[in-house]
């Protein structure tokens, strides 16, 4: 008896079974479609594949399981050949034009909360500061709206605040009494505030998919933030190999007459 993984390899019969407990295990890595909902959700960190296919050999698992419904991976061509000895050992030779055409979607997504503390304090958002002279946002803040949110569809790049918000600082200047009473008065109150801005620390640009205002278990307000980034990752694409050597143009692995 098969299990579910076990069950999407068409033919085990005609394979080792050291290379069915290999797939069982690699086939869980596979990058797909989670859900009908995965545009609307929001995790922590979520790959999806851009075209993701149905396998052109399936066996009946697949049939009870839905899976061409909810499809991972790719159907890919290959040829076992040599050429130019880039692929030697464990490495791939790949067209460059494949992986032009499609590529993956990474999604991020990063968490803000404004709290309130007992001494009657909390923490706020300023909108995006304006320059003097241009009268338009400073670089780190062009990508929020009024309320210092970045707004949904915006190109964020590196050190660009999505969540400008700032946390108070108290200094007393309460009497004598009030010292001695532990009570201190809004009246008697300095409140400073220092910036503790959610900033993007990736190189490679992303855009705002969605932004989610919503409050947490402790009643505070969380802002939530999903990030869009396409990004080519060989490795989740092919990972029974260890290296990519070669990326090939179609001028280049033109198949001859006598290959």
């Amino acid at each position: 008896m098969l299990g579910v993984c076990a069950g999407l390899i068409p033919y085990p019969h005609h394979n080792q079974s050291p290379r069915n407990t290999y797939q069982c295990a690699m086939g869980k890595q596979a990058m797909g479609t989670i859900g009908y909902n995965q545009q609307k959700r929001i995790d922590s960190l979520m790959y999806l594949l851009v075209y993701p296919q149905r396998p052109l050999v399936k066996s009946k698992t697949i049939e009870f399981c839905n899976f061409e419904k909810l499809p991972a991976g790719q159907n890919a061509i290959i040829a076992v050949m040599s050429y130019s000895g880039y692929d030697i050992e464990d490495a791939l030779v790949l067209n460059k034009a494949s992986l032009d055409r499609g590529s993956l979607i990474r999604f991020i997504s990063l968490l803000g909360t404004a709290k309130k503390y007992p001494n009657q304090t909390f923490d706020r958002l300023m909108g995006p500061t304006i320059e003097s002279t241009t009268r338009k946002p400073i670089y780190k803040h062009q990508v929020l709206d009024q309320e210092g949110i970045v707004f949904a569809g915006a190109r964020i790049r590196s050190k660009q605040v999505m969540i400008n918000k700032h946390m108070p600082i108290v200094s007393l200047e309460a009497s004598a009494v009030a010292q001695s009473s532990g009570v201190v008065q809004a009246g008697n109150r300095n409140v400073e505030y220092k910036d503790v801005s959610v900033a993007y620390r990736n190189p490679i640009p992303s855009y705002a998919e969605r932004v989610l205002l919503t409050y947490n278990e402790d009643d505070a307000h969380l802002i939530k933030v999903l990030l869009r980034q396409t990004r080519l990752i060989l490795y989740y694409s092919f990972i029974f190999r260890v290296l990519c050597s070669f990326f090939g143009f179609d001028e280049q692995l033109r198949v001859r007459k006598n290959v």
